[in-house]
């Protein structure tokens, strides 16, 4: 049960929770900080404490040892259990002088001993040291969050860098291989209008007529997903999950990856398909990733049209995903798999896909499969 005391005038005062079941002793301990400008909420259990820190914070706990139903060891062990309360400093107040009771409220987590009958001075000092330390704590813990922030825009800043380059990239490789490709088909093309060969040389002369038109048609697919700033267009999503095939052929291949694949031809999109292809290249390269070093590793990608939309389903028979990490999966900078992995794939994903109001599901375990993330693009009405 919590017992109400006035607020500070102040909002900026210190908020101390006094925790004792003898009301003479918070009476003491409430005139005496409350002389010094501290803010005090007192409370007769550790449970009501605990019930309280759920929505409210503290900048000091003040804690008797000796309670009935939950001693003061064990309410602190939990405030450190928890992610919320684990900074906040804990006082014990205690009459128990033993040096092993000391000890081990230590071990629990507590910050320092007050014991019974406390000196004014001293409970003022010492709550005051504890205040100190919390606000080091708080300062330590703004910087390291603002650190994360500049590494977040560093991070951006080079995605965008590189996607600039990649973009330049991509227009030299399509002038120093289009133009020495287009020469080839030509010259094919002209040997088999001009000459009959016969036979074997003839059939010869069309198939590599026919590589050097597939060579051409896929060069122009990967340029299209690669260059940046393009405008909306109509894509045939079919033509572009095949385009993914061949990115990711190579690591499929390299790490025993069975792909399985079933693509309807009739799926159309009105979009940025540079911006779709890389959402879904972050999703399936996190996918070829979690069966890396797997038995009988598959991925499987489906694409399906229903009246809605579009839908792309990928899925592996990888680890899966946990209960316990299930939510932070699309945080920035999150990943279970260790370096030189950075956690910033399947986050990246989510977000080029709320640009263009496309849905993103996760299911760990899906049917048949440890994880798939199903990807639900809106119709072109």
């Amino acid at each position: 049960m919590e017992l109400k005391t006035p607020r500070s005038e102040s909002e900026e005062s210190p908020k101390i929770c006094i925790v004792d079941d003898q009301q003479d002793s918070v009476r003491f301990l409430e005139l005496v900080l409350q002389s010094s400008g501290m803010e005090c909420t007192n409370f007769n259990s550790g449970a009501a404490l605990l019930d309280y820190l759920c929505d409210n914070e503290a900048d000091v706990v003040i804690l008797d040892v000796i309670m009935p139903e939950m001693d003061g060891y064990e309410v602190c062990r939990r405030l450190k259990a928890n992610e919320k309360t684990k900074d906040i400093p804990v006082i014990f107040l205690t009459s128990k002088l033993a040096p092993e009771d000391r000890i081990h409220g230590l071990d629990m987590g507590g910050h320092d001993y007050i014991f019974k009958p406390p000196d004014p001075k001293e409970l003022k000092a010492r709550t005051q040291a504890a205040l100190r330390v919390k606000r080091l704590q708080d300062a330590l813990k703004g910087k390291l969050q603002l650190q994360e922030e500049n590494n977040a825009l560093q991070q951006g800043m080079l995605g965008e860098h590189w996607e600039k380059t990649f973009g330049q990239l991509a227009a030299s490789l399509a002038h120093e291989i289009n133009n020495p490709l287009a020469a080839a088909l030509g010259m094919v093309q002209l040997l088999t209008l001009k000459d009959s060969f016969g036979g074997e040389t003839d059939d010869r002369l069309k198939l590599i007529d026919t590589s050097l038109q597939q060579a051409g048609r896929k060069l122009r697919s990967l340029l299209l997903i690669a260059q940046i700033g393009q405008k909306q267009q109509e894509i045939a999503l079919s033509d572009l999950m095949e385009d993914m095939v061949t990115l990711t052929n190579y690591s499929m291949v390299s790490n025993k990856v069975v792909l399985e694949k079933e693509f309807d031809k009739d799926c159309k999109w009105v979009g940025v398909p540079s911006d779709l292809a890389r959402a879904l290249l972050y999703i399936l390269n996190n996918s070829v990733e979690a069966v890396v070093n797997c038995d009988n590793a598959v991925i499987s990608m489906r694409l399906i049209c229903h009246p809605g939309g579009s839908q792309v389903i990928i899925s592996d028979t990888g680890s899966g995903i946990s209960a316990d990490v299930g939510n932070r999966i699309t945080e920035p900078f999150f990943s279970t798999k260790g370096r030189p992995h950075n956690g910033v794939g399947l986050y990246l994903a989510t977000e080029i896909l709320d640009h263009f109001n496309a849905g993103i599901e996760f299911k760990s375990p899906a049917e048949a499969f440890s994880t798939e993330v199903a990807v639900t693009l809106p119709s072109l009405v």
